[in-house]
């Protein structure tokens, strides 16, 4: 007979990070061939009002609204044959300047299309009206000077992501939120969303993040500087929802993957976004293992996908072995300046496969 799993390991690993303070709290979800193995929560929404970390936790997962949103959103426009991955930006947006026009849709989902990775436009944005600022950043983009080449070397953006919102929007003549929304609805999720510039904080249940020089503590409002800027919806953060929202969303992507045939998701077009592909071998709209010490450990296979969220979230999928992985945090709170997450993604990840795949855990 097969034995159970040991997962005090895990727990362990979870509540010593608490104890470290590298996160106030936590929930770690595991799932395997659609099956739970392990979903608990860990600590407290905040260091102020202790309250404890729950199921129904919202938190802001900042870059995962690449691969869960903006991704998704293009390829819903895909499958309407509204968009062509191979087909230059250029074709989709106006006044385009320098080499900007020649980048393919691809490029901007898989990061190599030579925009920078990062720049405080929130500091002119907060500038000038709040109706105004969307407008202006697109300027921004459009007018900001490229590192590279397009297709030539990989650099991951929020620049790209950002174009890939005004794509979305002019493409289908909706916001991004209202596509996204929808794509949620159709799937029975009503926890993930956009809160925009008004949270609803007597609904739900925020984690708190960073104690802002500008803006105070954090609940609820988007962490990222630049899409707070904007409205708190963006193509590159702006996000928020519980881990049973995150859950289901991929435990949809991962069962249409693996079972082709009438599913949410197409396996052809999955196929192109998930299987590693082009001169740097990376998915489209999402991560994948790299170098000598990945955030998602040594156990996960080769072919696997993920994300990480400058607040503390991420999640891995081993398309291999159907296990997926999720850790939402506010790491962030009360300060961003905490960076204890980078060695300790590598350590629970290698704890949770060491229980699944029944290896032995040695210390780092």
């Amino acid at each position: 007979m097969e034995s159970k799993p040991n997962w005090d390991r895990v727990r362990e690993t979870m509540e010593e990070g608490i104890t470290a303070k590298v996160f106030p709290g936590g929930t770690l979800h595991v799932i395997k061939s659609g099956r739970t193995l392990f979903k608990e929560c860990f600590g407290v929404r905040d260091y102020i009002s202790l309250d404890k970390i729950s199921l129904d936790t919202v938190y802001d997962l900042a870059s995962l609204t690449k691969p869960c949103a903006t991704t998704l959103a293009v390829m819903k426009l895909i499958d309407e044959k509204k968009i062509e991955l191979d087909k230059p930006i250029s074709e989709y947006i106006d006044g385009l300047k320098d080499k900007k026009g020649n980048i393919l849709i691809s490029q901007l989902l898989d990061h190599t299309s030579g925009l920078p990775a990062h720049r405080e436009y929130f500091n002119d944005l907060l500038k000038i009206d709040l109706v105004k600022r969307k407008d202006k950043l697109r300027d921004f983009i459009i007018d900001e000077k490229m590192i590279a080449k397009p297709g030539k070397t990989i650099l991951y953006s929020d620049l790209g992501f950002m174009l890939l919102e005004f794509i979305v929007e002019k493409v289908s003549g909706v916001s991004l939120e209202h596509i996204t929304s929808q794509i949620y609805k159709t799937m029975n999720i009503d926890s993930l969303f956009y809160t925009g510039m008004t949270p609803d904080k007597n609904r739900y249940k925020f984690a708190k993040t960073e104690d802002c020089s500008y803006r105070g503590l954090l609940e609820g409002l988007v962490h990222d500087d630049n899409c707070y800027a904007v409205g708190g919806i963006c193509g590159h953060a702006g996000l928020f929802g519980t881990i049973d929202g995150i859950s289901a969303l991929l435990k949809e992507i991962v069962f249409s993957y693996m079972n082709p045939g009438n599913t949410f998701f197409k396996r052809d077009l999955l196929n192109k976004f998930l299987n590693k592909q082009g001169t740097f071998n990376k998915p489209l709209g999402f991560d994948s293992p790299d170098g000598e010490s990945p955030s998602s450990g040594r156990f996960f296979s080769k072919n696997s996908i993920g994300h990480l969220g400058f607040t503390g979230t991420s999640f891995w999928i081993d398309l291999e072995r159907d296990i997926i992985v999720i850790l939402l945090t506010n790491r962030v709170h009360p300060t961003r300046e905490n960076i204890k997450i980078r060695k300790f993604r590598p350590l629970i990840h290698d704890t949770v496969m060491s229980v699944i795949l029944g290896k032995t855990l040695i210390n780092r």
